[in-house]
């Protein structure tokens, strides 16, 4: 069990004396996504089981939301994508891509879909594990909507935050993917040591700011 909680997760704190903060703003940013007419699919795999519940919480989420999808194991992330040759890495930014790619395709197919907003979200992530793994922690995210498909990715400092801190980021990470896409103001979160291109800080705080946009049309 040391071997999991390894480092000192100073984060972990950082984090909790945030969520007063945090939890309003998320609040408030699925009210205004519900406005916007979208209609979303989720598809997270190693991390970012927790935005469903983000997104879940608020009234009249059935508007928006139009399923998601944990496909953890790699057999089932082979069978969501529709691809039985992939072969990874499965934390990537073509992982995160193929991801948002078929929740795109279930956002649109989706019986009752008729928004012109289809947006596919796609997530894979490297968190801490037991045995410590020797990889960098890493968020890989990705959008698919009728106009642009756009990644980005996220490096998190190794025993800054626990695995369950790792995951909370992930799961907000993909929220703020998903605000950005449909122009809503992001959720300003909690500088916790990450290293990104895809990232503007405000402060002690930071919004999401992809720069490979358009990757495929």
């Amino acid at each position: 069990m040391s071997e999991f909680y390894r480092g000192d997760h100073q984060g972990d704190a950082y984090m909790a004396t945030e969520k007063t903060r945090l939890t309003p703003e998320i609040d408030r940013a699925v009210a205004e996504l519900l406005r916007t007419n979208a209609k979303v699919f989720l598809a997270t795999a190693g991390a970012g089981a927790g935005i469903t519940q983000l997104i879940w919480r608020t009234l009249g989420i059935s508007r928006l939301l139009i399923g998601s999808v944990f496909p953890y194991h790699r057999e089932e992330f082979k069978l969501f994508i529709g691809d039985q040759e992939f072969k990874g890495p499965y934390v990537s930014k073509d992982a995160s891509v193929a991801l948002a790619l078929a929740a795109y395709k279930r956002a649109k197919t989706a019986e009752g879909s008729s928004s012109d907003l289809q947006i596919g979200v796609g997530l894979t992530a490297a968190v801490s594990t037991p045995s410590g793994n020797t990889n960098e922690n890493k968020i890989f995210a990705a959008i698919r909507t009728r106009e642009k498909l756009t990644a980005a990715s996220v490096t998190m400092e190794k025993g800054y935050l626990s695995r369950i801190g790792e995951g909370e980021i992930s799961d907000l990470i993909a929220l703020n993917m998903l605000l950005w896409a449909v122009g809503v103001k992001q959720v300003a979160l909690p500088d916790v040591h990450l290293i990104s291109q895809d990232i503007r800080r405000q402060d002690s705080w930071f919004i999401l700011e992809p720069t490979r946009q358009s990757i495929q049309s």
